[in-house]
This record gives structure tokens, C-alpha cells and sequence, in this order.
């Protein structure tokens, strides 16, 4: 979800990724392990030099999906992802932009929210509503 409350912050990150020098920038994973990626949502440069390699990248990604065993990637892609995402040029979109599941690392700032640690779709709607109460209503 998006967090339009904020949508003056999308020029500060856009400033952010443009002095970064990378081709694509992922959520940070705080759940599972420390400097994995989540790839709930991330951000892609449109940079016709970089598209190519990342469109390889991610066609990697899905092969190697269908050539493991479930077991070997208990996060879907993610998993994968995070096995071969130093073949890619990444980052990682500062905190201060994310609303992961319901840590808000700064509500003057959040641009997106990742719906996460929900065991059905219920509870996600649930999350996304308290969300939408805590910072969007404000």
C-alpha cells in the first residue's frame, strides 16, 4: 500500500537512490535474517544499461525456483533472491520509507506499506486497516 500522506518524501528518496549508484533497491528483511532482502516491494531504476542484466537476473531467479526443492526456499523468491543477490547491484530503501507489517520507523516519512506476518488474508486486511487508522487518518 501506498502511503500518499507522505508523497513529498518519494523526491527525498528519489535523491536518496539517484546518489546511490545502484540498479535496483530492495525492502531490508528485519524479520527472518539481517541484511536480507524482502522482495515484497522494491524499486527498480529505469536505466536502459541496467534493465537487461536485471531482467537476466530475475529470469535466474525463477529457474532457479522451479529447479528447487520447496523445502530450499522457505520465502518463495525471496529465498532465491537472497541466495544470488550479489550478481546484482543492490541496495536497500532506507527505514524511514517502510511500514513493515506493523513496525512504523517513521510515520512523518513512510511511503509504503508491506502487509506482512499475516496468516490469512483477514489479518492482512486487518493490518492494512490499522495502518491506514494510525497514519493515514492523521
Amino acid at each position: 500500500m501506498f502511503i500518499r500522506k507522505n508523497f513529498q518524501e518519494w523526491y527525498n528518496l528519489e535523491e536518496f537512490i539517484q546518489n546511490q549508484n545502484k540498479d535496483i533497491y530492495f525492502m531490508e528483511e528485519i524479520y527472518i535474517n539481517e541484511n536480507d532482502v524482502n522482495s515484497g516491494f522494491f524499486i527498480i531504476l529505469n536505466n536502459p544499461s541496467t534493465i537487461p542484466g536485471l531482467i537476466q537476473f530475475f529470469q535466474k531467479v525463477s529457474e532457479t525456483m522451479q529447479q528447487s526443492e520447496s523445502n530450499k526456499m522457505p520465502f518463495g523468491d525471496q529465498s532465491i533472491i537472497n541466495q544470488l543477490k550479489y550478481e546484482i547491484n543492490f541496495g536497500y530503501i532506507p527505514n524511514d520509507y517502510v511500514i513493515y507489517g506493523t513496525v512504523i520507523f517513521n510515520p512523518q516519512k513512510s511511503l509504503i506499506h508491506h502487509a506482512v506476518c499475516c496468516p490469512n488474508l483477514e489479518q492482512k486486511i486487518d493490518q492494512i486497516n490499522w495502518i491506514q487508522e494510525k497514519i493515514c487518518s492523521k
